[in-house]
């Protein structure tokens, strides 16, 4: 992925996990869960901090169109010279 991050600062992720991995917290969930697991947390902090529901799937439409631009790139028709 070539953006920048924007409002997470990669260093504290880093070193939450490395915390995380010495305290036993590691509770050997697939990489695909803990993101799932996460983006139900933002999401969640989205509603308790009075974003509408409407706005919330509005930035979740934008993710998910956002992905799909990516996953379309990775893809070439292949036609006959």
């Amino acid at each position: 992925m070539s953006r920048k991050y924007k409002y997470i600062d990669i260093n504290r992720v880093n070193e939450r996990a490395e915390e995380m991995m010495e305290e036993g917290d590691d509770d050997g969930a697939e990489p695909h869960d803990v993101l799932y697991e996460t983006l139900l947390d933002l999401i969640q902090v989205a509603e308790d901090n009075g974003i509408e529901e409407d706005e919330i799937d509005a930035a979740l439409r934008r993710v998910s169109d956002y992905r799909a631009k990516n996953v379309r790139s990775r893809f070439r028709l292949h036609t006959p010279e």
